[in-house]
């Protein structure tokens, strides 16, 4: 039995202004830092120290820690034709993981020990040399989301007819999924990582285009 212990501090900056009665614009930015060494917050899938007795040589940064956090938007009714515009922006910086070996290195009986690297041999690293990589000390790619919206109102006789057409992450962005990473390092303490540590197997959302109409009545 242990107690867990996070540390986080951060920034926000939030940026309003209606530059017209037509036009308005809004952006919120974040810089923070997110430690601990536990991040297993109602996680039933086991443990996830590496050193069950040590709960300090887990420290580091927490699988919640993103370094920037930035969301803009704006909205224009524009004084053509009844058309509107609006647009919204998001970027994120990679979320963090953990490089784990494939086996139970220290023989506790549970498999989330981490590499050591810079061994001129696996029973070096065994004996204390090299470097042992840090808890979440890689982190995804950053992940960024553009979505557009143009759109026109008719008066009808009972309402208002709304047409629209939306882009959703309309750059097309990769915006690869942490979940999905492939977090092994190799099945030893071995300087060389595995062909297939950091690759992913599922990306986010591609480009995707929507034509739709509202009534309002």
């Amino acid at each position: 039995m242990y107690e867990a212990t996070s540390k986080y501090w951060g920034v926000t900056g939030t940026y309003r202004r209606r530059f017209t009665e037509h036009l308005r614009t809004f952006a919120v930015v974040t810089y923070s830092k997110d430690k601990d060494n536990d991040s297993n917050e109602r996680n039933f899938s086991g443990p996830q120290l590496e050193d069950m007795t040590n709960p300090n040589g887990s420290w580091g940064y927490s699988v919640r820690d993103q370094r920037w956090k930035t969301s803009a938007n704006f909205v224009w009714d524009t004084p053509w034709w009844g058309l509107g515009f609006s647009g919204a922006y998001r970027y994120y910086t990679g979320s963090r993981y953990t490089p784990v070996l494939g086996v139970d290195a220290n023989g506790d009986g549970v498999t989330t020990d981490r590499p050591t690297i810079g061994c001129a041999t696996p029973t070096a690293c065994g004996l204390g040399e090299g470097t042992h990589l840090e808890r979440d000390s890689f982190h995804a790619p950053e992940q960024h989301f553009l979505d557009a919206r143009i759109g026109k109102s008719f008066n009808v006789v009972a309402g208002k007819l709304s047409v629209f057409a939306e882009c959703f992450n309309c750059t097309n962005a990769a915006n690869r999924s942490l979940g999905s990473v492939f977090s092994t390092w190799s099945t030893n303490n071995s300087n060389t990582p595995a062909a297939t540590f950091g690759q992913y197997n599922t990306y986010g959302d591609p480009r995707t285009w929507q034509l739709a109409a509202r009534f309002d009545f």
